[in-house]
């Protein structure tokens, strides 16, 4: 869904199914049902604040910031999410990732690598309640990786994976949550893949990248993952 221009001073709101609703839709049983929606602010340009103060920023981004059309991509509809709270907090926190800094996996021998996520804040604060995430959604190229023991909820037709786990167990003095999951490659690489997706012909090393989000916080975290052709 996105505003078009509304500089007749009418708002316009333009609503399309992404390619998975039209997916489900297809289904034609009966089954396909809206029952939430998200919004997100991808186009604003929050610095704009900052550079010339509240009245003026705000003014600014009001009359100048373009407004996405609506945008069929269920993967990249929304980076951005907008969220609620029951507390008012300047400090929601963020995702860290606890785990192995530099995940650098290979097709011969490392074939797999734990990650681990955790949610925390700035010290003194306290995540609320209603923003500690419960599950958390994992994007990542179905080409290249999979996370092993769990299916993806759904593959887009450029081949992202999306992931949905529930977190883990644990909540820490954050009241934040943490979540853990193997990575693995998949089976099926061979030459032509890194000839295809390597950094160059020749190198034997792909770059790819796993993001994570917490569902109910909208906070987001992406790690770089480095696939390598030989044995480390």
């Amino acid at each position: 869904m996105g505003f078009l221009d509304n500089s007749n001073n009418n708002v316009i709101i333009d609503a399309v199914l992404t390619d998975e609703g039209r997916r489900r839709l297809a289904r034609n049983d009966g089954s396909f049902s809206i029952v939430k929606f998200a919004l997100a602010d991808d186009e604003v340009d929050y610095s704009l604040i900052t550079q010339y103060g509240a009245a003026v920023g705000r003014e600014k981004i009001e009359k100048n910031t373009p407004i996405f059309e609506a945008n069929t991509h269920a993967m990249n509809g929304l980076k951005s999410l907008l969220i609620s709270s029951g507390v008012l907090t300047d400090n929601i926190g963020y995702l860290v990732n606890t785990g192995t800094s530099n995940v650098v996996l290979d097709v011969v021998s490392k074939t797999q690598e734990s990650i681990s996520i955790e949610q925390q804040t700035s010290s003194g604060y306290t995540i609320p309640a209603d923003l500690t995430n419960q599950s958390y959604i994992v994007k990542l190229d179905n080409r290249l990786l999979t996370i092993l023991g769990r299916s993806p909820r759904s593959v887009s037709s450029k081949q992202q994976a999306q992931y949905f786990i529930n977190r883990d167990s644990i909540i820490n003095s954050f009241n934040g949550s943490q979540l853990n999951f193997l990575l693995g490659v998949k089976s099926n690489i061979t030459s032509a893949t890194f000839n295809t997706y390597g950094t160059t012909s020749t190198s034997g090393i792909i770059r790819t990248f796993v993001t994570i989000t917490g569902k109910e916080s909208g906070q987001s975290l992406t790690i770089e993952v480095q696939i390598k052709k030989t044995a480390i």
